[in-house]
């Protein structure tokens, strides 16, 4: 099993804070420092049981009892208190485009004058083009924004019902090693899938093994609905390995690859229903792993790996997340709309900005394009 499967530790948790008892006899300005404050403190003490990254989903339960009576205005004015004061604490808050409050977000952010928190807005409807529909939007403006703008489309955003599943965990992620199956399966494609389905229940049995632990060791301090995660990377040297070809320089490789992902979020999603667990098939965008099992694969399979980088120097790795390899920006984007529409998530963009003006013409560019699905962050130095 060396290098055919990678065991994640426990990561990217999204918590809750429970109520914050804030009054309203203190004041919006005080109240709003309180709620900052003790979002923060949160923080501080879940840092105690992990080290993963931490984003605070906003107004799921820790404002509803105090902001429910408020007239759209005192709402407004509470929000751009807290957002500021999140902003200095360096806060990460996450919303979701159908809460009641998110237009108010957004017309805080279109018009921010001082450092507002990076902010995570996650839509859960639809999947394949948004990625392809969105950008041509938006190439127009892709030098004219920042430049600090990247594109950054490995990042998974989790579609599930919001109203099902307010505050996610994710307890374990395994990822599977692509490209080493393609290079035992020597391109015979039932081989192939009979490999791929004898190391999908190992995966499985990690995960539900895992559960056990994280369920005694961490339920009891954390109040989350956890998910466990079938990650994969190499997709692109896979098809390389299989077919000859990377998935942009060719139909049938692209198609492979397509084939491979339906039949894991086919798998993934059985186990949903005999498990009764919150499976997810999502790209893994870690180079520590690339690296890994490309070294691994280049010492076993020299004559066979397609790896990246330079051998003369061991410098080697894997596509990580949903990398094609394609330079060119609307044939990428088109090929990762149909890719994301195999995996349990969709993309987003990561933009950071220098100054307030900065971060308003940008906000005012993106959500001018009212893409179907559609996950962003931005980052305010």
């Amino acid at each position: 099993m060396n290098g055919d499967i990678h065991i994640h530790s426990i990561e990217n948790f999204a918590i809750s804070t429970g109520d914050i008892y804030i009054s309203p006899e203190v004041g919006t300005a005080r109240n709003a420092y309180l709620a900052a404050s003790t979002i923060f403190s949160t923080i501080r003490n879940f840092r105690k049981l992990s080290s993963g990254s931490i984003t605070i989903p906003l107004f799921t339960s820790p404002f509803s009892s105090y902001i429910e009576n408020m007239t759209l205005e005192e709402v407004r004015s509470f929000l751009k208190y807290f957002l500021a004061e999140a902003g200095e604490f360096g806060i990460k808050l996450g919303i979701n485009s159908g809460d009641t409050t998110f237009r108010i977000i957004q017309d805080i952010y279109k018009n921010a004058e001082t450092k507002l928190p990076e902010l995570s807005v996650s839509v859960n409807n639809g999947a394949e083009e948004f990625l392809y529909t969105s950008h041509l939007n938006k190439i127009d403006f892709w030098n004219e924004v920042s430049p600090f703008f990247s594109q950054s489309s490995l990042i998974p955003g989790y579609i599930l019902p919001v109203s099902e599943k307010n505050i996610l965990s994710s307890a374990l992620k395994v990822t599977i090693n692509l490209p080493r199956i393609a290079y035992l399966s020597e391109g015979d494609e039932k081989k192939f899938f009979e490999k791929l389905h004898t190391l999908l229940p190992i995966i499985k049995e990690v995960l539900l093994r895992k559960k056990k632990v994280i369920k005694k060791a961490i339920v009891p301090k954390l109040k989350a609905e956890f998910f466990y995660e079938v990650g994969f990377l190499g997709l692109n040297e896979m098809s390389l390995a299989f077919t000859g070809k990377k998935m942009y320089e060719s139909s049938i490789a692209l198609d492979f690859a397509l084939r491979v992902l339906t039949a894991m979020k086919s798998t993934v999603e059985d186990w949903r229903l005999t498990e009764g667990e919150n499976f997810m098939l999502v790209p893994t965008d870690d180079f520590d792993v690339a690296t890994r099992f490309a070294k691994l694969d280049y010492g076993l399979y020299p004559s066979k790996a397609k790896v990246n980088g330079r051998k003369s120097t061991g410098k080697i790795f894997y596509s990580t997340g949903m990398d094609t390899g394609e330079t060119r920006l609307n044939k990428s984007l088109k090929i990762n709309s149909e890719l994301q529409s195999r995996v349990h998530g969709v993309s987003a963009e990561v933009i950071e900005v220098e100054s307030p003006s900065t971060l308003r013409k940008t906000f005012n560019k993106l959500i001018e394009s009212d893409a179907p699905s559609w996950r962003f962050k931005i980052e305010g130095n």
